[in-house]
């Protein structure tokens, strides 16, 4: 049986296969703006495949239908959702994990199966929100916190304030168009508030979790933007896995353990 694994998110797709030796394969990343698009995508990737299993995560209802027509194009044998926390089970303290993101829930569970037992653990989702979550020593996830990701700050400053444009963030691994720390104008002024804002607010939440800790933490970050915010974490950062959320499927739903990624 050929496994798939796809989380669809506010802005994204992301879909893979899990194969023979249990490593995470042709992962692709297709937008939600050309969801017309995605047929002969996800048609490349699961060429061939005979009585698949699907685990799929969702924070975006509204796509979901479109995405489930897709696939059952190909009658899979098994199709599997996964829309809260409370459905994944990952160990927790959370006192309404009804209402929690279902890829919060399985990036913690890869975390943990990762990095193992008995250190504290805290993940780090880069996507269209920015969350920070953490894990105890114990393995239970004992909460989190949620902040805007950098294109929902530009268009926060742009919606709130009647005067403000719209500036696309500057999101760059090599450094090379980093913004400057100060603007001359108005435009320049917006890419440095959001773009060094957002890296500082990252890097401080971490550090809120790593205060008062005997072992400190072990720090996992995910989602597309995860190698940017490890290069920007000045080493608070210990392993970007943008897959993260693929592997917690992998995981929870066919109990495989991703030996690659």
């Amino acid at each position: 049986m050929t496994r798939f694994v796809a989380d669809l998110g506010n802005s994204r797709l992301k879909l893979g296969r899990i194969d023979e030796s249990k490593s995470l394969l042709d992962v692709i990343s297709l937008s939600v703006k050309n969801v017309d698009t995605w047929r002969d995508e996800i048609r490349s990737t699961i060429a061939g495949a005979v009585g698949d299993a699907w685990a799929i995560s969702s924070v975006n209802p509204p796509v979901e239908t479109r995405l489930d027509q897709i696939i059952h194009e190909y009658s899979p044998e098994r199709v599997v959702w996964y829309r809260s926390a409370s459905e994944v089970g990952a160990p927790n303290r959370l006192s309404e994990p009804e209402r929690a993101g279902a890829d919060r829930a399985l990036a913690v569970v890869a975390a943990r199966s990762i990095v193992g037992a008995g250190r504290p653990i805290v993940v780090v989702l880069c996507g269209t929100a920015i969350t920070i979550e953490r894990i105890d020593r114990d393995g239970f996830w004992i909460g989190g916190a949620i902040a805007p990701g950098m294109r929902i700050a530009a268009s926060a400053l742009n919606i709130g304030a009647a005067k403000l444009p719209f500036v696309e963030p500057a999101i760059d691994l090599d450094h090379a168009q980093s913004p400057a720390t100060l603007g001359l104008r108005t435009q320049d002024a917006i890419a440095a508030g959001v773009y060094w804002g957002t890296i500082g607010s990252v890097n401080y939440m971490i550090d809120l979790q790593c205060e008062n800790e005997i072992d400190r933490p072990v720090v996992v970050a995910s989602g597309g933007d995860a190698r940017f915010f490890a290069r920007r974490s000045q080493g608070r950062i210990d392993r970007a896995i943008p897959e993260l959320t693929l592997i917690g499927l992998a995981k929870t739903a066919f109990d495989i353990s991703i030996q690659s990624f």
